[in-house]
């Protein structure tokens, strides 16, 4: 009898059936590797989702000469479900599915590298949910919660597919924006700022309405540093807050000197 997996990747067939009509039954993905002698891969399948680890080996006689061909596909959908997983729980929030901050930091610093490598600007903005303690202290927790998943969702959808976006703690996220700069960064913040001001979040009991405030820096030097940008976009936060937040503040490198602590 055929194995399970077998049966299932090739239904119209059964042991003894020409090679022929074997490999007319296979998967698309899998007939383009029909002319390797060797070949060790992982293939993803739709419809439903399987994950295949594909080997192909020669298969030769005592004086070396080809005989043909031992192809073996073996299911490993689960174990790669359970590493996608893993992957997830390392870089992600789990409450807000935003990168974590850990994980950001090591994108961030691959991308101000290639940044500097080519010369191109880099943007950032630092935001923070204006009285989150309000929220938790007068709806509760779990609709702070749901406060915070849905700004996450918000800021998700406003970013472009380049920029990376993350948790950077507690009520506070952050956006790298590549190839943008400050000018750039700071309109986009005041596009977000205003879409959150005018979306009322669905809590556990009634729609709540949030402004953020909102840090923005940038950078287009070499003689810059990543870890000077995350304290300007820091120090424009407190800004923001101080000038009576829900608004963006932009503190370019080479415009105001860095406050002292």
């Amino acid at each position: 009898d055929m194995n399970p997996v077998a049966q299932e990747l090739l239904p119209q067939t059964q042991i003894g059936d020409p090679l022929e009509k074997i490999e007319e039954t296979l998967p698309e993905i899998i007939k383009q590797f029909r002319d390797k002698d060797s070949l060790s891969a992982e293939i993803a399948l739709e419809n439903p989702i399987r994950y295949l680890d594909l080997r192909i080996s020669p298969v030769v006689d005592a004086r070396q000469q080809a005989l043909g061909r031992l192809v073996v596909w073996r299911d490993i959908t689960q174990l790669k479900l359970l590493q996608l997983e893993l992957n997830e729980l390392a870089t992600r929030d789990m409450l807000t599915h935003a990168y974590n901050r850990r994980h950001f930091e090591a994108l961030a610093r691959a991308e101000w590298t290639r940044s500097v490598r080519f010369n191109h600007s880099l943007a950032l903005v630092l935001l923070d949910i204006d009285y989150f303690k309000h929220v938790n202290d007068t709806l509760g927790h779990q609709t702070g919660d749901l406060v915070l998943a849905e700004f996450a969702k918000l800021c998700a959808q406003a970013k472009r597919d380049q920029d990376l976006f993350a948790r950077w703690g507690g009520e506070e996220f952050i956006f790298l924006l590549p190839e943008t700069k400050g000018a750039q960064a700071f309109l986009f913040a005041e596009r977000l700022g205003k879409l959150i001001s005018e979306t009322p979040i669905k809590g556990k009991d009634k729609l709540v309405n949030i402004t953020c405030s909102l840090g923005v820096t940038s950078s287009n030097t070499a003689e810059d540093s990543l870890e000077a940008m995350f304290q300007r976009a820091d120090h424009a936060l407190y800004e923001a807050k101080n000038a009576g937040r829900n608004r963006a503040i932009l503190w370019e490198s080479k415009i105001k000197e860095m406050p002292t602590p």
